[in-house]
């Protein structure tokens, strides 16, 4: 592993549109694993994405999504 994610305590990642492009649900799982917080974007507006909080893995197909069928963190949550 990267020595600079070692060292990390959170990271921020994108989480997946269903087909198209890199799956990342294995990173996510690998992150809470190895005690990190995980944060990821959400889209407030046109050209502008705020990064909040994921608490685990197993959330992550329940959260809501987007227009383009991703999955995003609710606005209540921390915020990077």
């Amino acid at each position: 592993k990267n020595p600079w994610y070692e060292k990390s305590k959170a990271i921020t990642l994108f989480l997946s549109m269903p087909t198209g492009e890199l799956q990342t649900s294995k990173i996510v799982e690998n992150a809470f694993k190895d005690g990190k917080r995980v944060f990821c974007p959400r889209v407030m507006g046109k050209g502008h994405m705020e990064m909040f909080e994921v608490f685990n893995a197993a959330e992550v197909p329940t959260l809501p999504l987007s227009k383009w069928k991703i999955p995003e963190p609710p606005t209540d949550r921390p915020m990077v």
